[in-house]
């Protein structure tokens, strides 16, 4: 039987942010499927990276500048999606072999700090998601299905980072770790201005990120998918609910102490790897918390399961 290859490419999401290794998506995907194939090698190539953008300009142009790779956990705009894809030749694959790939995009060009800054709207959400999760996600679509001719490629769906659900008070330390509102009793003043409550535009702009990014990743699936003699393209749905948002009771996304310190098990090597990076690579105080709102060992799983079982239902494996 040929072996089945798989390449992980995307955002801080496939990376697995604030995971080791043995709990990240991608690694807990392929146990599920070595059980399902046992008499296949399953060779995995892993390209993500924490704080990718797609590598499309606002206007649609391809970013052309580069950069070193760094520490995985540092989240870093390179190197971009487009420009991992152009990385799968340096790990000898033949392209044209390639059977699955796993894909994130968008979130970093829509911006976390954007999503859960309270003084966004929700269209202007909307309308960079409209730029970054549809058109730029339809051009590299195409870029995909011409470089990968016989690949399947699943899109993740991004969750509801918070949720009516999310706590409060918590909520409030999220927003001083990414110092989107000023500390103590400031914060008061600011809400004071805000038409709506600051957990409700909070919780409202990501309910809008999680909604409009589904609904355009499925119009940008189904535009390519119309285009190729069969259907390749698949969007996975969210697999963490709100009853399991960051700061809620059982959370399935890492989230924040009152002391501002991260729940991950590598916090502390992360921290060593933003500050060896530095600025202007990443913004290392930023950077040291980049584990909050992703996926956690068990957030991981179900993301895992989730395109398990779609791979199963489409016959991609």
């Amino acid at each position: 039987m040929p072996n089945l290859n798989l390449v992980v490419l995307g955002t801080s999401i496939m990376w697995g942010q604030g995971l080791p290794d043995t709990e990240k998506i991608h690694t807990v995907l392929c146990k599920l499927l070595q059980d399902r194939v046992v008499d296949r090698t399953i060779n995995v190539t892993f390209l993500a990276h924490s704080g990718s953008t797609t590598g499309y300009k606002l206007d649609g142009s391809i970013d052309e500048h580069h950069e070193p790779r760094l520490h995985g956990e540092v989240p870093t705009f390179y190197p971009t999606i487009l420009q991992q894809i152009d990385e799968i030749d340096q790990h000898g694959f033949n392209r044209d072999e390639v059977d699955l790939i796993l894909l994130d995009a968008g979130v970093n060009d829509v911006s976390l700090i954007s999503i859960l800054n309270p003084l966004v709207r929700g269209k202007q959400i909307e309308d960079l998601v409209e730029i970054y999760c549809h058109q730029h996600m339809v051009m590299l679509l195409h870029r995909l299905t011409v470089t990968f001719k016989n690949a399947r490629i699943f899109i993740l769906g991004y969750y509801q980072i918070l949720t009516e659900e999310s706590q409060e008070k918590l909520i409030h330390t999220l927003l001083r770790a990414f110092e989107l509102v000023p500390d103590g009793f400031l914060i008061d003043k600011v809400v004071d201005h805000l038409e709506a409550p600051l957990k409700h535009r909070v919780v409202g702009n990501c309910e809008t990120f999680a909604a409009s990014s589904l609904t355009a990743f499925e119009q940008s699936a189904n535009e390519v998918n119309t285009q190729l003699e069969s259907k390749r393209v698949f969007v996975v749905p969210p697999a963490i609910d709100v009853h399991h948002a960051a700061l809620a009771a059982d959370p399935w996304l890492f989230g924040i102490r009152d002391d501002l310190s991260t729940e991950d098990p590598l916090t502390a090597e992360r921290a060593a790897a933003c500050e060896e990076a530095g600025i202007p690579r990443t913004v290392p105080l930023v950077c040291e918390k980049a584990s909050i709102c992703h996926p956690n060992a068990k957030g991981a799983r179900a993301y895992a399961k989730q395109i398990f079982d779609l791979m199963l239902k489409e016959g991609g494996i």
